[in-house]
């Protein structure tokens, strides 16, 4: 009996694999943030929705300021984010709220397609079926197109 030929390759998972990490090699190249270890460890944080490990990391990480608009590989989410960016992802408003009060922008720009938070917010986030948060307006200008 021949194999059906709707099974997926025994490849198709290194080629995954071996897409991430060039994404990855092609965010590192372009990025000139110095703190991406971080801003990646941020955002992953983030996609997860994990507050009390995301609300630790941000009390005891020097100079997070400097990674916080950062951009990095989410893969959880299949786009190059911000934290923020992550964080709205992940349809969490606590993490958005956190990353907000350490001072994220809602309209950096992070990956190929120039994705700001508020961009997110506003279309429903990375994926369709995922929850929406609302940025709250403190003060900030709101810029993004």
């Amino acid at each position: 009996m021949a194999p059906s030929s709707a099974q997926p390759t025994k490849t198709a998972r290194p080629v995954a694999t071996a897409l991430v990490a060039l994404e990855r090699v092609q965010v590192a190249a372009r990025s000139t943030n110095k703190f991406a270890a971080t801003t990646q460890a941020l955002c992953d944080l983030a996609a997860k929705g994990d507050l009390k490990s995301l609300t630790r990391f941000l009390e005891v990480t020097p100079r997070i300021e400097q990674a916080i608009d950062g951009e990095a590989l989410v893969e959880a989410l299949g786009e190059v984010l911000t934290p923020l960016g992550a964080g709205v992802g992940s349809g969490d408003d606590d993490i958005v709220a956190a990353l907000l009060a350490q001072g994220a922008s809602p309209n950096q720009q992070a990956g190929p397609r120039q994705l700001a938070p508020l961009h997110l917010a506003v279309s429903g986030g990375c994926r369709p079926h995922h929850p929406t948060v609302e940025l709250p307006n403190e003060g900030k200008e709101i810029t993004a197109r």
